[in-house]
């Protein structure tokens, strides 16, 4: 399995952040969101998750050819057992690196999202703190239109994290999701703080800085995420 590392300026030890990547794998916008949060003062993993998934049992998303959709269709197509498995291994990964003090948050983008929330569903304690970027969660049905798994196989009473909600307000795939798995969330007695950003599209993070998009609410969106992600990590990591 392959991943861009970022570190932080400096030698310090600093805690680590898994940056689960978009349906088109791992782009240069995930990268770039990887790179804003080693900015804040930590190791940034952005695995490839797609990667030993290509046609001949090995590549990565740079290998791929056409416009996303075949990355689309191989990240669609993993197993939730062994996308969970692959975030494990990441985290162990993440916490014996030479340079990490052992803590570790997870930031999901899109399908990613919706993955690190499935991941806190499993009932890991290994990670400090899941943040959920314009996915749904449980009991909704998430990317994949395949995909009929819900509350059944996704307890929210297994989530032991807190988890952050980063959502689009015209995203509406989304949005109508977030009453249901508040109110599980609610009902769990569970850590779940959603905030919709007015007039922001999905992959806000993604859009808003990208200088040709139209749609100023997605600039405010990304610059008003990436403040509160900044004050949420840190305060993750002094419970």
């Amino acid at each position: 399995m392959k991943a861009w590392v970022d570190y932080p300026v400096g030698r310090k030890n600093a805690p680590v952040v898994l940056v689960l990547h978009e349906v088109f794998g791992l782009t240069d916008s995930t990268r770039n969101t990887a790179d804003e949060i080693a900015a804040m003062g930590y190791i940034a993993i952005t695995p490839d998750m797609i990667s030993g998934l290509g046609p001949s049992g090995d590549g990565d998303t740079r290998t791929l050819t056409g416009s996303g959709g075949q990355a689309s269709d191989l990240v669609t197509a993993v197993p939730d057992n062994e996308v969970s498995a692959r975030i494990s291994a990441w985290v162990k990964y993440a916490q014996h690196l030479p340079r990490s003090t052992g803590q570790t948050d997870i930031v999901g983008l899109s399908w990613g999202g919706g993955a690190a929330f499935r991941y806190a569903a499993t009932g890991t304690k290994s990670v400090d703190s899941v943040f959920v970027f314009y996915d749904v969660g449980p009991p909704a049905v998430t990317q994949g239109c395949h995909r009929t798994e819900g509350l059944d196989n996704y307890s929210v009473d297994r989530i032991a994290v807190p988890v952050h909600g980063f959502y689009g307000a015209t995203d509406t795939r989304v949005s109508t999701s977030l009453p249901a798995t508040t109110e599980a969330m609610s009902a769990a007695h569970k850590h779940y703080e959603p905030v919709v950003y007015a007039d922001s599209d999905h992959a806000f993070m993604r859009l808003g800085a990208d200088a040709a998009d139209t749609n100023p609410a997605n600039a405010a969106a990304e610059q008003a995420s990436l403040k509160r992600l900044k004050k949420e990590i840190r305060q993750s990591f002094v419970r």
